[in-house]
């Protein structure tokens, strides 16, 4: 079974996004600006979802987020890269996805400054599970 995740945010351009930051993708496949995005990482995505939406409905695949549960994840993130033995339940080693949870976790913080500049910006957390 697969699993894609990733933080996008509708209605903008690449260019109205902090400057900062680093982009899974060359180009946007979605309906939006795709900010962060991980492959088959259970474990992460458990843990963002239980967090930030603990009472979600099982036929839900999008989340809007805020600025808190931007700050979930980025807080997660750092968990990780402060305790690596915790990353668990993926296909990606932790030295595999180092690199990656470095550059999200500088995407989440300039997207989370961007956010509060901007209150009505529709970020959206995806769930392909």
């Amino acid at each position: 079974m697969g699993l894609d995740n990733g933080v996008l945010v509708r209605g903008v351009k690449r260019k109205d996004l902090p400057r900062f930051i680093k982009y899974p993708f060359e180009k946007d496949y979605n309906d939006g600006v795709e900010v962060c995005y991980w492959r088959k990482c259970w474990g992460l995505r458990n843990w963002f979802l239980q967090t930030a939406f603990p009472n979600r409905p099982a036929d839900k695949w999008e989340f809007k987020c805020g600025v808190a549960e931007i700050t979930y994840l980025w807080r997660i993130v750092i968990h990780y890269l402060e305790n690596p033995e915790d990353w668990d339940n993926s296909i990606w080693d932790f030295d595999e996805i180092k690199s990656t949870l470095k550059e999200q976790k500088r995407n989440l913080f300039w997207l989370r400054i961007w956010m509060k500049l901007h209150p009505d910006a529709e970020v959206i957390f995806y769930d392909s599970y």
